[in-house]
C-alpha cells in the first residue's frame, strides 16, 4: 500500500533517504502522489524537494488515494491519457469515482474496464430489443437499382509525324 511506502521514507533523515534504494521509492510515491504518473526529475535538490513535500502532505493525500473504490483493470487507460472535458490527465492509479462516473456516461471507459466500478454508479442492464411489425398495409417490394459502373474514358494521343525536308 502507499500509505506504508510513504512511512517507509518518512522514517528516515533526507540524506539516508537520498543515498539509499528509498530514493527510488521516494520517486515512485512522489509520481502516483503529485505528477499522475508522470516522471520526476532525478536530481538531489529536486529529491530534497520531493522528500519535503511529502512530508508535509503526503500521508494525507496516501490515505486518499488508498481509500478509493475504484479499481480499473490494466491496460484499459493506457499511460497517462488527458481528457479535455475533465482538465486533467487520468491514469489508472489515479482516477477517482467522480471521474470514473463521467467516464463511463461518456462511453469512453466501459463496465467491462472495472474490476470494481465506482459508488453510486448504476450498471445498464442490456436487453434485447424485440421488433415487430404490425402493418396491415400491403408492403412494396421495390428493387433497389443497379447502378452500372461509368465507363472510363481513355485518352489517346495521337502523334503528328513531321518529316524533315
Amino acid at each position: 500500500m502507499l500509505v506504508d511506502e510513504v512511512k517507509e521514507i518518512l522514517s528516515k533523515d533526507v540524506e539516508d533517504v537520498i543515498a539509499s534504494s528509498l530514493s527510488l521509492s521516494l520517486l515512485k510515491v512522489y509520481s502516483i502522489l503529485y505528477l499522475y504518473g508522470k516522471q520526476p526529475n532525478w536530481c538531489e535538490k529536486c529529491l530534497t524537494d520531493y522528500y519535503n513535500k511529502l512530508k508535509k502532505d503526503g500521508m494525507e493525500r496516501a490515505k486518499k488515494l488508498d481509500e478509493k473504490i475504484v479499481k480499473i483493470k490494466k491496460g484499459a487507460i493506457k499511460g497517462l491519457t488527458y481528457y479535455p472535458d475533465l482538465r486533467k490527465h487520468i491514469s489508472g492509479e489515479n482516477i477517482t469515482d467522480s471521474d470514473a462516473k463521467f467516464l463511463l456516461k461518456k462511453g469512453w471507459l466501459k463496465e467491462t474496464d472495472f474490476e470494481v466500478l465506482p459508488l453510486g454508479y448504476t450498471e445498464k442492464k442490456i436487453e434485447p430489443k424485440v421488433v415487430e411489425k404490425e402493418s396491415n398495409e400491403p408492403q412494396n417490394n421495390i428493387e433497389p437499382k443497379q447502378v452500372e459502373p461509368k465507363k472510363q474514358k481513355q485518352i489517346v494521343s495521337q502523334k503528328k509525324v513531321v518529316k524533315n525536308k
